[in-house]
């Protein structure tokens, strides 16, 4: 039970969490994206019965399968979000390889297909992702796991670039403008942050959230929506598009 305690903690939950009868888990990297998926979709994911669960860092997402927790300790689907990701592509990847899961007596095999594939079309997300679906199609929990992604670099770019960066047209010119003051060189994501707020961007949480909740972005509905079809029990067509 002290482990069982210590990892609930490590996810910011409450007993009272695992009480309610929690339908689903959106499990996203960190405040920045807990902030806008509230902002944008909260009250839809309130209603479908999904708490936003901040592991804070995409790495850690691999934790939340060894632990098991959320499997024997509740019955919610559990969604891992990503960035840099396309919805309708990975929701293919996913869907085949839990096709041949269920048929097949070799597992291993087509974990280390899934793996293979995740990482050739999906790169560094791709890598992360499949710390967490991999072993989810080991032990057999693939039934209550739906992967989901943004095409962004990061959560930030669903909203108003000029809401961060007055002078800022698009996303795609601002990251392009940091590169150039870094000797041409692409910024990773923390040091982009870091650029953000060197040009005067307002990276707090409470305002990311005030930006969100005023705006309006497909791709964060998209996420929604796919939610609200895996719970209600609806078979997704994994040639869908979102």
């Amino acid at each position: 039970m002290a482990r069982f305690d210590a990892v609930r903690d490590s996810l910011g939950l409450n007993p009272s969490d695992l009480l309610r009868r929690t339908r689903g888990f959106a499990l996203v990297e960190g405040e920045h994206d807990r902030e806008v998926f509230r902002g944008m979709i909260g009250s839809e994911l309130d209603a479908l019965g999904i708490q936003i669960l901040a592991v804070r860092g995409s790495s850690k997402l691999k934790t939340v399968v060894d632990s098991q927790f959320l499997y024997e300790f509740t019955d919610a689907v559990l969604f891992p979000i990503l960035d840099h990701v396309r919805l309708g592509d990975l929701k293919v990847v996913w869907e085949q390889h839990v096709a041949r899961a269920r048929t097949t007596s070799s597992v291993p095999t087509v974990v280390g297909s899934l793996v293979a594939e995740l990482k050739e079309k999906f790169g560094e997300s791709g890598r992360l992702f499949a710390e967490f679906l991999g072993p989810s199609l080991k032990n057999g929990t693939f039934d209550r796991v739906v992967p989901l992604g943004i095409p962004q670099r990061d959560v930030l770019e669903c909203l108003p670039v000029a809401s961060f960066v007055t002078r800022a047209v698009t996303w795609t010119e601002l990251r392009a403008d940091g590169a150039a003051n870094n000797n041409g060189i692409d910024l990773d994501e923390t040091k982009f942050k870091k650029y953000l707020r060197s040009q005067g961007a307002n990276l707090s949480e409470e305002f990311i959230g005030q930006v969100a909740r005023a705006t309006v972005h497909p791709d964060i509905k998209a996420l929604a929506a796919a939610m609200a079809e895996r719970l209600s029990g609806r078979l997704m067509s994994p040639f869908g598009h979102c």
